[in-house]
Parts: C-alpha cells; sequence; structure tokens
C-alpha cells in the first residue's frame, strides 16, 4: 500500500512539471513574436545568405521578463510551383547555430549567420547532386518558413513565411580587350568585365594564355600554360602592368586569349557556366619597319658679307689740363711789360677741332695780307677767343704748346711776332 502511494505520488509530481513547463512554454509563446525578411531575387548560394546580412533578416520581440537562452531556428525552403519541399535544417545537429533572446522587453535581429548553416541543411533528394555540390538552390519561386526553437526543441514562436525568387546571375562579360582586338605592344593592357548582378562578395580570376597555330580558344586556355593566373581580384578590371611576365616570353603565339570567372570568398562559382565569362581573343600589332630618312643636305652657304669699310672717327675732344711750358708772343713794343700777374696763369685754352690747322678756326692765317691778319686777330679777340688772357689791351698772342707726352709739338703763328713771352704752368 505504501508503494503504490509512492508511485502516486511520483506520477502527481512529473505531471506538474510537465504542466508547469506547458504553462511557461504557452506563455512564453505569447510574450514572443518574430518577423521575417528576405531579399528577392536572393542568391542562390547558401554562403551568400550566412555571409551577407541584406539576404535573411528575423526581429524578435520578447514581451517576457525571462531571457530565452540556446533557441535556434527550424526552417524549411519550398518550391511554390510543385510544392516540393527542396531544402530543410536538420534540428537535431550539432552544427545549427544557437541564440539567446534577451530578457525583458526587447527587440533583437538576428541574420543569416545566427539561423543558417551549410553542414545542417538537408536537401531533396532529386536536388542532392547539385546542392551539395555548388551549396545552391536551383532557379525558381520559393516559400522560405521559420520556427523559433527553445532549448528543448518546443516552438516558441512560428514566423509567418516568406516568399522569395532565385535567379542564377549570368557569368561576367568581356569588355576590354574587345573581341579579336589588335594592341599597340608599347602600351600595357587594362582588362575589362562586367559585374556579377543579385550576389554580393564576389570574387574574380584572370587567366591569360598564348594561343598557338593549330588551336582553338577553348583548347589554349585549358591546356596552355597561363602566362597570368591572377584570382581573388575584387573590382571588375586589371591593369596589367610592367612587372607581370612580359607577352614576348612565347615568340610562337599567334595571339592570346583570356577568360574571367566569378566565384565567392571560398572559391565557390556564383554564376552560371561555373562563373566562367566567355573566351576572349586578343593580339599585339606588328611594328611596322621604320622608314628611313632621306640624307640631309648640308645648308647652302650664307651670301657674301658687304665689305667692311674702317671709317675713322675723328678724335673725341675732351677738356683737359695741361703741363708743361707755353710760348706766347703779343703784338707791340717789345719793351712793353704786362701789367699784372703774369698774362696766361690759370687760363683755359681750346684747342682747334683740326688736327693740323694752323689756326683756332676759319681759313689758314698764313695766306692773308698783313692787314687781313691783323684784321682777323682783331675778330677773334673780340668774338671767338681761344683762351682767355689778362695782358694789356693792345696784346694779341697765339702760343705754342709743349705737352708732357713725346708728341710733336705744334705751332700755330699768324705772323712774325715783335715779343714773346714763357710761363710755366701746372
Amino acid at each position: 500500500m505504501q508503494k503504490a502511494n509512492i508511485s502516486i505520488s511520483a506520477a502527481l509530481t512529473l505531471s506538474m512539471y510537465f504542466l508547469m513547463t506547458l504553462f511557461f512554454a504557452e506563455l512564453a509563446s505569447a510574450q514572443l513574436s518574430a518577423t521575417l525578411n528576405i531579399r528577392t531575387p536572393a542568391p542562390p548560394q547558401l554562403s551568400t545568405w550566412i555571409n551577407d546580412r541584406t539576404v535573411v533578416q528575423l526581429i524578435v520581440i520578447n514581451r517576457g521578463s525571462a531571457a530565452l537562452p540556446n533557441c535556434r531556428a527550424s526552417f524549411s525552403i519550398r518550391n511554390i510551383e510543385n510544392q516540393n519541399i527542396i531544402a530543410r535544417s536538420n534540428d537535431n545537429s550539432a552544427a545549427v547555430p544557437r541564440f539567446t533572446i534577451p530578457a525583458g522587453v526587447s527587440t533583437t535581429t538576428f541574420f543569416g549567420r545566427d539561423l543558417v548553416s551549410e553542414q545542417a541543411v538537408d536537401y531533396d533528394q532529386r536536388l542532392i547532386s547539385t546542392a551539395v555540390t555548388t551549396n545552391s538552390i536551383p532557379e525558381g519561386n520559393y516559400e522560405f518558413c521559420v520556427k523559433i526553437l527553445d532549448q528543448t526543441g518546443r516552438t516558441l514562436a512560428e514566423v509567418p513565411c516568406r516568399t522569395f525568387t532565385v535567379l542564377i546571375p549570368d557569368p561576367p562579360t568581356i569588355v576590354s580587350p574587345a573581341d579579336n582586338a589588335e594592341l599597340l605592344s608599347q602600351a600595357p593592357p587594362t582588362f575589362v568585365w562586367t559585374p556579377v548582378q543579385f550576389v554580393g562578395n564576389v570574387r574574380y580570376n584572370l587567366k591569360i594564355a598564348p594561343l598557338f597555330a593549330g588551336q582553338n580558344r577553348r583548347q589554349a586556355i585549358e591546356s596552355n600554360p597561363p602566362l597570368v593566373n591572377q584570382s581573388g581580384i575584387v573590382g571588375t578590371s586589371f591593369f596589367y602592368t610592367p612587372s607581370l611576365p612580359s607577352f614576348s616570353l612565347y615568340a610562337q603565339a599567334i595571339g592570346w586569349v583570356w577568360q574571367v570567372q566569378a566565384v565567392d570568398t571560398r572559391g565557390v562559382p556564383v554564376t552560371r557556366n561555373e562563373g566562367r565569362s566567355e573566351i576572349g581573343a586578343f593580339k599585339f600589332k606588328a611594328l611596322a619597319p621604320t622608314a628611313q630618312r632621306p640624307p640631309t643636305q648640308p645648308p647652302p652657304p650664307p651670301p657674301p658679307s658687304p665689305p667692311i669699310f674702317t671709317i675713322t672717327q675723328p678724335p673725341l675732344l675732351k677738356m683737359s689740363q695741361l703741363k708743361g711750358r707755353i710760348t706766347y708772343e703779343y703784338f707791340g713794343n717789345p719793351n712793353m711789360q704786362p701789367n699784372g700777374r703774369l698774362p696766361l696763369k690759370n687760363t683755359p685754352i681750346r684747342l682747334s677741332l683740326y688736327r693740323y690747322a694752323k689756326n683756332f678756326s676759319g681759313p689758314s692765317i698764313t695766306a692773308m695780307s698783313v692787314v687781313k691778319r691783323q684784321r682777323f686777330w682783331q675778330h677773334l679777340n673780340q668774338t671767338n677767343k681761344p683762351f682767355s688772357i689778362h695782358p694789356p689791351k693792345k696784346a694779341r698772342c697765339i702760343f705754342t704748346s709743349s705737352p708732357v707726352s713725346p708728341k710733336p709739338t705744334r705751332v700755330y703763328r699768324a705772323k712774325k711776332l715783335a715779343c714773346a713771352r714763357s710761363h710755366q704752368f701746372d
């Protein structure tokens, strides 16, 4: 009887625990709500869902006072056209992401990394080969549904489903060099292609290979050793710098082929045709032979210059101070003595403009008669004195100069004079 009472008591305890768990679960569910957002068109790669925060967002609102630790999301992706579920989460996998909903009135946003793990996804068996190899969803229209589970696996909230479209983007298209272009060998080329649409975090791989005679483009790009095999290019252009291998390394090449591949950060193709563009071809123009210039003719000799005539300029007259002895003569009584100081002391003297003239100006005095010479000296004494003197008024003097320099003495005489004076001057 006592054992039966114990069994009944234990059963009641378990029942009460189960009821309390349901009560709190219902209470938590009533205080929890969520909204799901998904970008459309969505990228086909689940890796993009995980790494790009703009693809999926789950907004959770908790109005309860208790925190909810170790929660996880259970999702399914259903094809709208045939109602087949092409992918669902493996809720029992240890790889499923876990998150905590904070206590109190709070709003928390969770992203793809918090909801999806590529290692915890089960694909439709009809798509398993493609999905597992590429981690991609086939092109089509889909419905994405999410439930929030607590740490025991119970459903805390069912989120309204969202529809979206998956479009497999086209691979990049080569732009430059244009197909079959002929480039100048002196200018390094710049390779340009179009970007991939609807996919984020795209990287590009560029491959350039020689093309030999008898090969098609695909044989050349797949079998020939590449001249350049550059991976992880972020942009949509690549400048061929001079530090890269020279195109002259393959002298037998008749041209060159190139191709671009679009991949994600892990190197997985993100477009049709495994991310590969069409194969472009180009070649370099042969250098034209340098035209030889005709020999240059020497310039004609300049015309003969006109004969140069030496023009003798008259000496430039300057006022200068004479040093030496001067002799002067004057008319009058030879016994007549000049009054006052010596008449030529400190007297400026003006020489003739003509080097060999015998007079200060005018015609030669020696060709004059006595009367004319007297009149000439009278006129000269009144209007055009060659120098200033202070002898008596009747004195009319000319002079001879004896310079210090060894030059011939110039004598200027008008006639035989009656008297003469000499004076040493500075």
